[in-house]
């Protein structure tokens, strides 16, 4: 996925607005940060409950850890 295909996703959540935090992109909503993206290293973060962040580590770890 592409940094611009990961924008344009999280960019589609209600509310959500990009800003920066520490000279990473980052995505908020009222309330807080949901999403920071690091595109010169391929990697971004997503906040998600445990529940879900546990469930998507089982099913791929090398993509979710």
């Amino acid at each position: 996925m592409s940094v611009d295909d990961a924008r344009e996703i999280i960019l589609s959540f209600p509310e959500a607005f990009e800003s920066s935090h520490h000279g990473h992109p980052d995505f908020r909503i009222p309330g807080g940060i949901f999403a920071t993206l690091w595109p010169t290293q391929h990697r971004s973060v997503l906040r998600l409950t445990p529940a879900l962040a546990e469930s998507l580590e089982a099913r791929d770890g090398a993509t979710f850890k």
